[in-house]
């Protein structure tokens, strides 16, 4: 079996690998924001982004996990024989028709409902019932995926990632262009599909063959997967639903544009800093699960991927910070401007995200599935009630306090459920170095309205952070040498 390198220079390496494959896939996911900002404009952008939230829920609902949940036994059994590949992925085939014929009946069937409760009207059933076939060929797609990260053949997947990303916006751009609103439907659908078809030719010459699996076989494996994947499923429609919820109060209470407003602001800080996140995740995932009995590699590890990723993070929000504006009309228009403030507010709550981010994965990675959805339900609970008051009271100035107070406390929560339940005590030194990034971050969102002698004095803040990190870097390949 092949060793596990947990050094700093192997963790830099493979986030920054994986993040420059997904950085192809993240460029085409903004000029698709910036082709709908364009074209459509904010309540454009607030129609799309209704649309997919609704989708979105519904996924979460129907898939059961399986994205996650399947990899690992697909890997188990590829590691084992091919016989027992060979019935585990058609195991798997069967429960992913299952689940996406399940998601697209219940689409159709909520259709009308879906239409009242998003836009307040049933003019929308129509477009609900186009969309259901979406979440069928979500499903196959993830069939697709999950086979190819189960067989670790991750260059494959990139590729596919990459050129669907690029097929579908070139695909959907004159869509937008001559169809405007009435385009988004089926760009949507064109988003569903390209995937699935490019994900199927990677798997082509994979030679897989047919072979016979009884019920008692379909059950029993099919127990197995589904076990995580359902609690998986249900913290993820958690999330998602509280987002489609809120999406309908912002719509029902100031309109399409406003949501629209909100889906840009978090659309662009996503996208980046996502990109370090699940680049992040492929790499430390399997590691902290080939460690996770031995608790003083366990703190090492938690200590070493927070640090490395905190060091990138720094900087590029820093940098996001001080040319927010030019950003904002680069990527969207001057129409979007004034989501400046909830913007950087947004992206100070994502750099405390980034800390929970990777302490929780040792639920999972413990099997507490129950500590797992109690955690993830809390939090989401009240983030919803903190999101509504804020925008109540403060508008989108007050959407972007609420995420950066909720990340807060569920950072809190997080360290004091792994400390009481799971008896890992988090390594408080990186507390002290998130603590001081910190305050580089905010410097440069307070002195970014300052000027001394035409400097901005933004500037220091910015450079220091660069400075730090990049020394950093140095000195990780220097101790690795």
């Amino acid at each position: 079996m092949k060793s596990i390198h947990f050094s700093n220079k192997s963790i830099f390496k493979g986030i920054t690998f994986l993040g420059i494959s997904q950085g192809f896939v993240v460029i085409f996911n903004i000029l698709r924001s910036k082709l709908i900002a364009v074209l459509l404009g904010p309540v454009g952008l607030g129609l799309h982004g209704l649309y997919t939230s609704a989708l979105s829920f519904l996924t979460s609902v129907t898939n059961f996990g399986l994205a996650v949940s399947s990899v690992k036994e697909i890997n188990n059994a590829y590691l084992s024989s091919n016989e027992d590949f060979l019935k585990t992925y058609t195991i798997f085939k069967r429960l992913i028709l299952l689940t996406g014929f399940f998601g697209f009946i219940l689409s159709i069937l909520l259709s009308s409902y879906l239409s009242k409760v998003t836009f307040g009207s049933y003019d929308y059933i129509t477009d609900f019932l186009l969309l259901s076939i979406t979440l069928l060929f979500y499903q196959l797609t993830i069939q697709n995926e999950s086979l190819l990260r189960g067989i670790n053949n991750v260059n494959k997947l990139i590729q596919s990632n990459v050129i669907s990303a690029a097929v579908s916006f070139l695909l959907s751009a004159p869509i937008y262009y001559y169809f405007k609103k009435n385009g988004i439907i089926w760009s949507i659908i064109i988003y569903s599909l390209i995937p699935y078809f490019i994900s199927k030719y990677f798997i082509l010459n994979l030679n897989l063959k047919k072979v016979q699996v009884s019920l008692g076989e379909f059950i029993e494996k099919s127990k197995i997967i589904l076990k995580l994947g359902f609690i998986i499923s249900i913290t993820n429609a958690l999330s998602t639903l509280v987002s489609y919820l809120l999406r309908i109060f912002i719509n029902h209470t100031s309109g399409e544009e406003i949501v629209g407003l909100y889906t840009a602001g978090f659309v662009i800080i996503l996208t980046y800093i996502n990109l370090i996140l699940s680049s992040m995740l492929n790499d430390y995932y399997p590691k902290l699960s080939s460690c996770i009995n031995e608790v003083t590699k366990v703190k090492n590890l938690i200590h070493n991927y927070t640090k490395i990723v905190l060091f990138i993070l720094t900087p590029m929000i820093t940098i996001f910070i001080f040319f927010h504006h030019d950003i904002i009309s680069l990527l969207y228009s001057n129409e979007f401007l004034s989501i400046s403030s909830m913007m950087i507010l947004i992206l100070l709550g994502m750099f405390i995200k980034s800390i929970s981010y990777i302490l929780s994965f040792l639920f999972l990675v413990k099997n507490t599935n129950r500590l797992f959805f109690f955690n993830e339900l809390i939090f989401n609970l009240y983030f919803l009630f903190l999101s509504i008051i804020g925008f109540k009271y403060l508008s989108l100035l007050g959407l972007g306090i609420s995420y950066l107070v909720s990340n807060l406390f569920y950072l809190i929560q997080v360290n004091y459920l792994i400390e009481k339940h799971i008896k890992i005590n988090i390594d408080k030194s990186i507390y002290l170095i998130a603590f001081l990034l910190f305050i580089l971050c905010c410097s440069t969102a307070i002195m970014i309205n300052f000027k001394f002698h035409n400097i901005n004095l933004a500037l220091i803040p910015l450079i220091a952070s660069i400075a730090v990190s990049v020394s950093k870097f140095i000195n990780i390949f220097k101790v690795s040498q």
